[in-house]
């Protein structure tokens, strides 16, 4: 049994057919069949395909009358041996990785990836990003998942034995077939895999005769699809735990129907979606279509916004925020390309065979990143001060760096490196820990500290919050939490015991950290993702300040370490100072910065001066202060 079937329905593509078998006969993955569905073609194609079928002996043929794209595939369906499918689309093609770099991450019961539009026509970039997946990594599928899921049959790998336990099939006879069989397929599953990393592996083309730039005739079968989703939620009992999605989504098709027709389509539009509409018992189905062509904003009831553009911050950061049907997609923009002075270059320092590795009980990865290739001083301070209260740092930076700046922790760290990954903080806490685990630096280890560059500090030594977390009992822990839908450890400090650290799932889940296309991505996937992983394992966190003060008992949400810096420092002896606060100054008032460096100047007055040198006495406070 081939581990993939490879599905391409064939009709009249001749001028594109060629191109698109290279990219599957030539794939470096070679485990799979190739099923092609001749649906009627009357052009050179069927020529086309028995030659490349003398070629490749993968290549079966299978001919039939002409009856559309759906039933292309369904044929395609029946006739797979594979354990997964995968459908192409017989003008477009696929980069010649594809297949090999699914199999890495499977088992899993669908995996969906980038795909990139081409081809004769404009381009509209609204479509090309909704072809890069949103989300990253593997997935606990819900009908919000599937929402935020493009619905595109062709960027996806499918799980065979689902597709045919469940009889699922696309609808014959109908346009916009593809978003029918995508959520009846996830209804049946239960995890996904999004692969999001820069990478392009489908290449979708577009041509001014294709449907999609088209449809304006075509456009009801948006309601005709839906339709078709609707009665086989009702034929395999799902109607009830998907109602609210199956009317969401009517509302949102029947806008799209609208928006793609003509003024001469629109009666039957409505009629359809009168008729329809009395199936579900949408009783506001007369509003909807005025709010429709009116363009208004439209509810789907007196309390819920259908649709809104907000900026609103989330997990920190700013984003756009789309209501579309009740569900909120948060947008932030993927973070810049950063361009390196000229003579930074890639280093290692390697100390480690200078150090006697059993008297190691605490080993401290420290993550930093400088645009400019430096080590400032107040990085040298912060780590100055965690050989304190730890036996060896392995410093890893996600950039190159200017040599005579790589000479400044020379004497400080076991392992230096100076390398652009990409991967945020957690790509280098992915690559310390890995350099500790082969050098063997953990063996006697009790603790190890995950910590990065995005503080000032310490305040006060860190020994004392050692002192007091030791009498805690937790299997992990830091200094401050935030909520996204759950409680989870801030991740500029971590502190994680033997137990974890040695824990093959714990060592699973660090090595398959991946580039995010930016902050917010990292933030929502692995530092909530990381707690949310460990409690669902069993362990146990706390942190040094609680969740909620006195001065947020009213609101556990705020982020107590960018919103409350001056009570934790002053009132809590919180150790460090994010260093955000000094440039968001829609977060912080000049009295509040002020109060903060006057007190520093007080408590640590080494760190202070570094501190003041560092911001350059920001411009809103120079008259003041400066």
């Amino acid at each position: 049994m081939p581990k993939i079937s490879v599905i391409i329905p064939v009709y009249n593509v001749e001028k594109y057919l060629e191109k698109c078998l290279d990219s599957v006969i030539n794939q470096t993955f070679k485990d799979i069949e190739i099923i092609c569905v001749n649906d009627g073609s009357k052009d050179k194609s069927e020529e086309i395909l028995k030659r490349y079928s003398t070629l490749d002996s993968r290549i079966r043929i299978i001919n039939q009358q002409n009856q559309g794209l759906s039933a292309a595939r369904n044929t395609g369906i029946e006739h797979a041996e594979g354990e997964y499918i995968s459908f192409i689309d017989s003008d477009d093609y696929i980069d010649e990785t594809l297949y090999e770099t699914l199999i890495n991450h499977l088992p899993v019961d669908m995996i969906c990836f980038n795909a990139q539009a081409f081809g004769n026509v404009h381009i509209d970039n609204k479509l090309n990003k909704n072809l890069i997946c949103r989300q990253n990594g593997l997935q606990k599928v819900t009908d919000k998942l599937i929402f935020k899921t493009n619905v595109y049959a062709w960027n996806k790998l499918f799980k065979t034995e689902i597709i045919k336990k469940y009889d699922i099939k696309f609808p014959a006879g109908l346009y916009f077939e593809d978003f029918v069989f995508l959520w009846d397929y996830m209804t049946h599953i239960k995890n996904a895999y999004y692969l999001c990393d820069n990478k392009k592996y489908y290449f979708y083309r577009q041509r001014s005769s294709s449907i999609m730039n088209n449809c304006s005739d075509k456009s009801i079968h948006h309601l005709y699809a839906w339709h078709n989703l609707y009665q086989r939620f009702v034929n395999n009992d799902l109607l009830k735990k998907h109602n609210k999605s199956i009317r969401k989504l009517f509302e949102l098709y029947l806008r799209l129907a609208y928006k793609l027709s003509d003024e001469k389509n629109k009666p039957l539009i409505t009629e359809t979606a009168k008729k329809y509409a009395q199936e579900i018992n949408y009783k506001n189905i007369e509003k909807l279509i005025e709010n429709i062509n009116h363009d208004k904003i439209i509810y789907s009831n007196i309390f819920e916004k259908i649709f809104s553009l907000k900026n609103k911050e989330r997990y920190g950061l700013k984003h756009k925020v789309i209501t579309i049907f009740g569900i909120e997609i948060a947008y932030a923009p993927p973070s810049k390309k950063i361009k390196f002075p000229a003579d930074m270059q890639n280093m290692i320092i390697d100390n480690i065979k200078n150090y006697n590795h059993n008297t190691h009980k605490r080993i401290t990865i420290f993550a930093s990143f400088n645009k400019d290739g430096k080590i400032p001083d107040y990085v040298i301070y912060y780590l100055k001060e965690l050989l304190k209260i730890s036996d060896g740092i392995i410093f890893i930076a996600d950039n190159p760096v200017l040599k005579e700046e790589a000479e400044k922790i020379k004497e400080l760290v076991i392992f230096a490196q100076f390398e652009r990954h990409n991967e945020y903080d957690f790509g280098s806490y992915k690559r310390g820990f890995n350099i500790a685990r082969k050098n063997n630096l953990l063996k006697n280890s009790n603790e190890i500290i995950f910590c990065n560059d995005s503080c000032y500090g310490p305040v006060y030594p860190f020994e004392n919050v050692f002192d007091i977390m030791k009498t805690k009992k937790c299997d992990f822990w830091g200094l401050s939490s935030d909520v996204i839908k759950e409680e989870h450890v801030q991740s500029f400090f971590y502190v994680f015991k033997k137990n974890i650290f040695t824990d093959n799932k714990f060592i699973k889940f660090i090595n398959n950290i991946k580039h995010q296309r930016n902050v917010a991505g990292v933030i929502k996937k692995y530092e909530a993702g990381l707690t949310s992983f460990l409690t669902k394992a069993g362990y146990k966190f706390l942190t040094y300040i609680p969740l909620t003060i006195n001065e947020n008992a009213n609101n556990n949400t705020i982020n107590k370490s960018l919103y409350l810096p001056f009570v934790l420092l002053s009132k809590y002896k919180f150790p460090l100072i994010k260093i955000k606060i000094f440039s968001d100054k829609n977060i912080h008032n000049k009295n509040e910065i002020k109060n903060i460096l006057n007190y520093l100047e007080n408590e640590n007055k080494a760190l202070y001066e570094i501190v003041q040198k560092d911001i350059n006495c920001p411009d809103y406070l120079k008259e003041e202060m400066c």
